[in-house]
């Protein structure tokens, strides 16, 4: 987690400074805006695969970790994640293994609706940081090539994949644009 948070942090910081002073001014609101959002959502997720019969945990992906790193430095767009939620059950059918993802796009969603409310009521940086945050998980999430959770949702339902994908999507492009 420690890791995970510290390049989350490092990265959203870089891309919303302006000066290379002012992430000393907005990372302390970006670690508290990413260990809310990422305990939470995977707490969150923990319990929806335990009631899956799914044990998960959480896990540093090195792949995700450079191309989100690569992505924050060369374009400032974080994209990807640094971390993995991986699950592990003797019998994990299609149908838990699709709500699990599937729970991750929402819960992110969620979030980044919880954050625009921060925003419109004058707490723009803790609600934009918040926002990019959390679309750019939801949409990160819900692309449907393997290891992202977007597969998995493809393969249970396509009409919720269609659904989240569109709305992740739509949301993200929007953020990218206005905010």
């Amino acid at each position: 987690y420690a890791v995970s948070l510290s390049i989350l942090t490092f990265a959203f910081a870089y891309v919303k400074a302006a000066t290379l002073n002012d992430i000393l001014i907005i990372a302390p609101t970006v670690l508290a805006t990413s260990i809310i959002v990422e305990f939470t959502k995977n707490y969150v997720i923990a319990v929806v695969a335990r009631i899956e019969g799914v044990w998960t945990e959480h896990r540093l992906w090195y792949f995700g970790l450079i191309l989100f790193l690569f992505s924050s430095l060369v374009f400032r767009v974080p994209f990807s994640s640094p971390s993995r939620l991986t699950h592990n059950a003797p019998k994990f059918t299609q149908k838990s293994l699709g709500l699990v993802s599937a729970a991750q796009v929402l819960i992110a969603m969620a979030f980044a609706a919880a954050f625009f409310c921060f925003f419109i009521n004058g707490y723009t940086l803790i609600g934009n940081i918040g926002i990019v945050m959390c679309l750019t998980m939801a949409f990160f999430d819900s692309i449907p090539i393997p290891p992202m959770n977007g597969k998995d949702i493809h393969d249970w339902s396509k009409f919720l994949w269609t659904g989240l994908f569109t709305a992740a999507f739509t949301l993200y492009m929007l953020m990218l644009f206005v905010l």
